[in-house]
């Protein structure tokens, strides 16, 4: 009887350990919507900690002492510049987080080329996020960006980043106007400030 109850309890245990891995080696995979779209998803209603999760969910430990500027970009979905950066905010209305993603670039917490200053390698210890979308005539929508205050909040938040550091592309790079004319470059910098309060 003894040995019976034994059995059934480690063929128990080995199916649930099955299962569970099948689930985290999904989650694993390197396409970028599925597990993001899932993450989010499951953690729609917990809010800001979604969106934690996203930034915590890497391939590889935390580069957290090299990280030391958030630099904003704006780009067309197939444009270059998008797979340098380490984080995608989309234009869409879907509620929640859904609209932010991590790139495997910041999965495998690695550096990108997004941007060119000299005297000093940005490119190096600078978190690169970018806005989906041309903001030459219009601003981002509402909660595109809320997002990106949202994320850079955190992102400030985890990894120590000052106000002073968190910077547009055009305020390091010259003659360009990313992430676009229109842009509330005010309103963002207020945003953060509120935030920080």
């Amino acid at each position: 009887m003894t040995n019976a109850r034994t059995l059934k309890t480690l063929v128990v245990l080995l199916v649930s350990m099955t299962a569970t891995t099948f689930v985290l080696v999904r989650l694993r995979t390197d396409r970028v919507h599925a597990p993001t779209r899932s993450l989010m998803a499951a953690a729609d209603a917990a809010g800001p900690e979604a969106l934690e999760s996203l930034v915590r969910w890497t391939d590889v430990p935390l580069r957290d002492r090299a990280w030391r500027n958030i630099i904003i970009h704006a780009a067309a979905p197939r444009d270059a510049v998008v797979s340098q950066c380490h984080f995608l905010i989309d234009a869409t209305e879907r509620p929640g987080w859904e609209n932010v993603r991590a790139t495997k670039l910041w999965r495998r917490q690695g550096t990108g080329r997004h941007v060119h200053v000299p005297g000093h390698d940005y490119n190096t210890d600078s978190i690169a996020i970018c806005l989906i979308g041309d903001f030459s005539a219009r601003p981002p929508g509402d909660r595109q960006f809320r997002a990106l205050v949202d994320l850079a909040r955190l992102l400030q938040s985890a990894f120590a980043i000052s106000e002073s550091r968190v910077y547009l592309h055009r305020d390091l790079a010259f003659g360009s106007e990313k992430p676009g004319r229109a842009f509330p470059a005010s309103a963002f910098a207020a945003a953060l400030r509120r935030d920080v309060r």
